[in-house]
């Protein structure tokens, strides 16, 4: 039951099966869900084994700064993209903030928080927020992607391994 009303977007589990296949590349989950639900949601969608192990991510249960300003509830997201960066360092035993990391979302709170946390922002438009808006939440400056979906996999992967 976690799942009704969830929906894989095209492309999610062929990026995740790929992105598996890779030695250096960690893959978690930054969510505002409590970590328990998360798991539970990917598990029900056929995800939760396309993550890295041990699972790793940033959760409403990790951080939140109890803020009522919707225009800095980005920062919350910004602080669970940092803890899963922290978590995949442990794991990869090194320091990731030496890599390029990548968030992926498709809310402009999901592109503010990939910048504030020192990743590259990866912007979907499969939600209810245009190219313009997410393009105008960050400054030319910062590194933020747009996308029209996941489904081309193949030029996502070229996108994330090109460094």
């Amino acid at each position: 039951r976690a799942a009704i009303g969830l929906e894989v977007l095209p492309g999610v589990q062929a990026l995740l099966q790929k992105l598996q296949q890779l030695d250096h590349v960690y893959v978690g989950l930054c969510t505002g869900n409590l970590e328990p639900i998360a798991w539970s949601k990917m598990e029900a969608l056929g995800l939760k084994d396309l993550f890295t192990l041990p699972h790793f991510g940033g959760f409403g249960s990790d951080y939140c700064s109890g803020t009522s300003d919707p225009k800095q509830s980005y920062q919350d997201r910004a602080e669970l993209v940092k803890i899963a960066a922290q978590r995949a360092s442990s794991i990869a035993n090194t320091d990731v903030q030496d890599t390029r990391r990548f968030h992926i979302g498709d809310a402009p709170m999901d592109v503010q928080a990939a910048v504030s946390a020192g990743s590259t922002a990866i912007g979907l438009l499969t939600g209810i927020f245009d190219k313009e808006t997410l393009q105008n939440c960050s400054s030319p400056d910062d590194d933020v992607i747009i996308l029209q979906n996941l489904e081309d996999v193949d030029q996502v992967l070229h996108l994330l391994l090109m460094t």
